[in-house]
């Protein structure tokens, strides 16, 4: 459902090439960087699904708690790779989900590398099968991730029905109050 990846990890070194080879790509940050990365497109209008359902997501976008399970599962995978991996939205519209590099301070903050391109002119040929199956298994389960993530954002729309609320904004101004005059 939604994204298009593959039923199953490949396990030939041939297959692993032809996935990581042939895997969709966005720029990570302009395309005048010149630096692309593993990625896949979740613009609603691809992912494949029935008009009444691209409206009720579109609907979604504005609802924040929409993307809570979402950024939830996003985060799990920048956890599980200790940060040198992360998952990020690119794009003028955060179309697209990016393989990129990151890690964490020494003071403990996490940090993103957006501009570094991974595996842009690689020639796998030359790989070892350890690195292949290596660089295969972090891309499938940047695959299975994203897949996870937009599957989830998805059934939320499904779920849940969009509708405006007039909220009441508490906001501090500044009143003129006559000055207390001593003698």
């Amino acid at each position: 459902m939604v994204l298009s990846i593959p039923k199953q990890l490949p396990r030939s070194r041939k297959a692993l090439i032809q996935y990581l080879a042939g895997h969709s790509r966005y720029h990570t940050m302009n395309s005048w960087n010149n630096s692309t990365s593993y990625a896949h497109c979740i613009k609603v209008e691809r992912l494949g699904l029935d008009s009444q359902m691209v409206m009720a997501c579109l609907e979604m976008l504005e609802v924040s708690v929409a993307f809570d399970e979402f950024n939830r599962t996003l985060e799990e995978f920048d956890k599980r790779h200790e940060w040198r991996w992360q998952i990020s939205q690119n794009g003028r519209s955060g179309g697209y989900l990016v393989l990129i590099h990151g890690g964490v301070n020494k003071d403990g903050r996490q940090f993103i590398m957006p501009g570094r391109s991974i595996d842009m002119h690689e020639d796998f040929s030359e790989w070892t099968n350890d690195d292949l199956r290596n660089r295969a298994t972090l891309v499938w389960d940047f695959d299975q991730t994203c897949q996870q993530a937009v599957t989830a954002f998805v059934k939320f729309a499904q779920a849940n029905e969009a509708r405006e609320k007039e909220i009441m904004v508490p906001k501090r101004i500044k009143v003129a109050i006559p000055r207390k005059h001593y003698v």
